[in-house]
């Protein structure tokens, strides 16, 4: 009719408004989208900077196998004479290994197991985050790079500057003239290639600016911090309190659906409609498998008959989360199938 026309009229007017107006044009809304913008643009930058460490990383890693070793250098001492000084110690190799295997995994053209196209694996790196494997058989998380920090730190860039410093060291042994700190194999009796080596090492100490990226990083940091207190919930000027960006973001969502739901057409709605229905008529099967299940245990163990009553129709349902994955845990998370609760 022409009068349900009109009202479904007016209320995609209300909700495109309520959209256009009162949501996108939120400060918390338009300073998020502010905040994300120029943290992509500084991580764009970082990136740049970063690649050919990367590079550097996976061609150590692959190629060298990782194979570094000790190194010291002869200088010249205040009385003469020639004094031995250490780059590389013996016990530092294992983190420089484990600070080029991470490295290696940032910025690949074709990402693999535990590889990412960007640098924020890495950035979690450095603010002190352990990585979480993404193997389905291997959920475990990873030992942090760095130390954690915590929230009475009074130096939130630690981290960076002892990665900065480790940089310094690396390109210091990296330009020394034949390159001793890579550990040649003597197995073929032939020597390793380093002439990529030496074109890679010549882009890095052009493309690397340690100030700027100690400022970049810096920046992106402050952003960030920024971003999370947006998201927390945050009080005007004025003391009125603003609202969460989460829970912007949830309002947004859901005057979206109410927006689709007044330009849906008739047969549209009627598809909803049967699709919630038998959802419905779903969720009272499995109560009523459930229920016998439980009446069957209940009555064969305990001599008791346990009555299961029928959750309300717009309860959620919310399952614990298992700690353990069972017997045939591991071939169904292989598989895709979804775990069971037993």
């Amino acid at each position: 009719s022409k009068k349900s026309a009109l009202l479904l009229q007016q209320q995609r007017e209300k909700m495109e408004t309520l959209i256009t107006e009162k949501y996108w044009k939120h400060p918390v809304f338009v300073e998020a989208l502010q905040l994300e913008r120029c943290c992509e643009k500084l991580e764009m930058d970082m990136s740049q900077m970063l690649l050919p460490l990367a590079n550097l990383a996976r061609e150590i890693m692959v190629e060298w196998k990782g194979r570094l070793r000790a190194l010291a250098v002869v200088r010249d001492g205040d009385s003469g004479k020639k004094l031995l000084q250490p780059c590389l110690h013996w016990h530092q190799l294992p983190g420089w290994r484990e600070l080029l295997r991470r490295l290696k995994s940032i910025l690949c053209r074709k990402p693999g197991h535990g590889e990412s196209t960007g640098i924020r694996p890495f950035l979690l790196d450095l603010q002190g985050v352990p990585r979480h494997n993404k193997d389905p058989l291997d959920s475990s998380i990873e030992v942090s790079l760095y130390s954690p920090l915590g929230s009475d730190s009074s130096n939130p860039y630690v981290n960076l500057e002892e990665f900065v410093s480790d940089v310094q060291v690396l390109q210091k042994v990296l330009n020394i003239p034949g390159m001793p700190v890579l550990a040649e194999e003597r197995l073929s009796g032939s020597k390793s290639d380093k002439s990529t080596m030496f074109e890679l090492v010549k882009k890095f100490n052009e493309v690397w600016d340690e100030e700027m990226f100690l400022a970049q990083y810096k920046d992106w940091y402050d952003l960030v911090k920024r971003q999370q207190e947006l998201n927390a919930g945050t009080v005007s000027e004025d003391g009125e309190q603003q609202p969460s960006l989460s829970d912007l973001a949830e309002a947004i969502r859901e005057t979206e659906i109410e927006l689709s739901i007044a330009m849906a057409s008739k047969d549209q709605l009627a598809m909803v409609r049967k699709r919630l229905e038998d959802l419905r008529s779903s969720k009272a099967k499995r109560h009523a498998v459930l229920a016998s299940i439980v009446q069957d245990v209940g009555m064969r163990e305990l001599d008791e008959i346990i009555i299961v009553s029928p959750p309300e129709e717009d309860a959620t349902a919310k399952f614990p989360e298992l700690s353990e994955l069972g017997l045939f845990g591991d071939q169904l998370t292989m598989s895709g199938e979804v775990l069971p609760l037993g």
